[in-house]
């Protein structure tokens, strides 16, 4: 939001959206040159934690509610296109590089403090590289394709190192 001095522009509510507060740019770390968040690219995971993806690779994250705001770099030279996790901890990332194909897929084992590339994942036969999400109650993710030779709705049971098709076909 340049109008406030270069801020992410994060708004909360404690009363189901009756009201909401404008989180003070003290609380967010400042956004890189040219850097926003993305629409759609966020998850949240019970009552505290929110994260979201930009288009200079950060990740922000906070654990109280949206009161303070934590950022960490998967790749600056990439744009986060979504994010899951299926507890506070376990998470996954995928990027991607403007409109081309070429894209990475990244894990956190620590809420998003830190992120590993997961090497030969984004062009895994059996990932899905449309979207991923955490299925709630589990320590799995699933991914689901929607590309020429991708068309597939496949899980991961291993924190996303490894993935299987779950027998779908052109979905």
């Amino acid at each position: 939001n340049p109008s406030s001095s270069n801020e992410f522009e994060i708004w909360r509510s404690t009363n189901g959206g009756t009201t909401w507060t404008m989180v003070p740019g003290a609380s967010i770390p400042n956004p890189t040159s040219g850097e926003f968040g993305l629409v759609n690219v966020y998850d949240k995971f019970g009552t505290s934690n929110l994260w979201f993806g930009t288009n200079k690779g950060r990740v922000l994250h906070s654990s109280d509610g949206g009161v303070t705001w934590s950022a960490a770099t998967l790749n600056a030279g990439n744009s986060v296109s979504d994010v899951a996790f299926y507890d506070a901890m376990n998470g996954l990332a995928m990027t991607y590089v403007g409109t081309s194909t070429v894209s990475d897929v990244y894990q956190t084992t620590d809420g998003g403090a830190t992120w590993n590339l997961l090497p030969g994942v984004s062009s895994a036969a059996d990932y899905g590289r449309n979207d991923i999400c955490g299925i709630p109650g589990t320590s799995w993710f699933a991914s689901c394709g929607a590309g020429t030779g991708n068309y597939l709705l496949s899980f991961s049971s291993d924190n996303g190192l490894t993935w299987n098709n779950w027998g779908s076909t052109n979905i």
